[in-house]
């Protein structure tokens, strides 16, 4: 073989192992994201759940009907969709988002952060355990202390 076929095939190979890896990466943070979600749906049950002890009916959005169509005529974003969805569920015309223009950025770091963080402890408990596995209950616990922290702080700060 030439020594331009070896290096193109080295080259290939490095390539091909780089993408091996960063493909392994984002099925663990589709993993961390799809944990993280099934965390916030929870909370939001329990919202609903909550308003009917007081007799209320507290509205969730369809997600099906916010993911539908972004960008459709009518709604240019994911948040537009969101605002027609919350429109509908709380019968409000005028629906806002409670985030302000300025928190989104920072409440976006956040949850980032809160993904990443989960996936380092996979990671450590991987590199520990020699094998994949989700978190354990103390992990979720320290997430949700972390969690706390952060919203008895946010919530400070607002007051």
């Amino acid at each position: 073989m030439s020594n331009k076929k070896v290096a193109a095939i080295a080259e290939i190979v490095k390539m091909r192992d780089q993408l091996v890896v960063m493909r392994e990466r984002l099925f663990q943070l589709t993993a961390a994201t799809a944990a993280r979600t099934k965390k916030v749906d929870g909370l939001l049950i329990d919202c609903a759940g909550a308003g009917r002890v007081f007799g209320v009916r507290i509205g969730l959005p369809d997600w099906n009907n916010v993911l539908a169509m972004p960008g459709h005529q009518f709604a240019y974003s994911l948040d537009e969709e969101l605002k027609e969805e919350m429109e509908r569920v709380s019968k409000n015309f005028n629906w806002k988002s409670s985030e302000q223009p300025l928190d989104r950025s920072n409440n976006d770091m956040r949850l980032l952060l809160d993904i990443l963080a989960t996936l380092d402890v996979w990671g450590r408990r991987d590199h520990n355990a020699g094998e994949q596995s989700a978190p354990s209950d103390d992990d979720k616990e320290d997430s949700r202390r972390a969690e706390r922290s952060g919203m008895d702080q946010r919530s400070s700060a607002r007051t």
